[in-house]
């Protein structure tokens, strides 16, 4: 099965959620728009190979849903220096919880950079192809 109409599924699930958030965000800021603290509302952080096509709906769809911009570093990314700053721009980084995210250097980066700068992080469990294990990953923090 693959992981894009799993992921399709929980966000139509989520639709509603989403939208009242939005409404009520919009409301905040005098109806006009989500109340951006930075330049982005989201940081999609996921490993490429595991969770691409995920992460370009989850892009999509919050950008339809919202009506703001959302980063994913493969639109919008010229410089891997840039990356961090890229997390620190962003009031909520959303990790794409897939089996070897924890292994990815860039992914270990983007998480680092949210937890060390006070950047709410948002885990989004993908089911399918490549599922996260919280015990094969709690072993893998153990260094078992």
């Amino acid at each position: 099965m693959s992981v894009v109409p799993q992921t399709l599924i929980a966000l139509v699930l989520w639709k509603d959620r989403i939208a009242a958030v939005a409404r009520g965000l919009r409301a905040e800021a005098g109806g006009s728009r989500w109340a951006l603290g930075r330049d982005y509302a989201a940081f999609l952080s996921h490993y490429k190979k595991e969770a691409a096509a995920d992460a370009r709906l989850m892009k999509d769809k919050l950008t339809d849903a919202l009506g703001v911009p959302i980063f994913l570093d493969s639109d919008d990314l010229s410089d891997l220096r840039s990356l961090c700053d890229e997390v620190t721009k962003s009031d909520v980084l959303i990790l794409f919880l897939t089996r070897d995210l924890l292994t990815r250097p860039w992914c270990l980066v983007e998480l680092h950079a949210a937890l060390t700068n006070d950047i709410p992080i948002v885990a989004v469990r993908v089911a399918g192809a490549f599922p996260y294990d919280f015990e094969d990953a709690q072993k893998f923090l153990d260094g078992e």
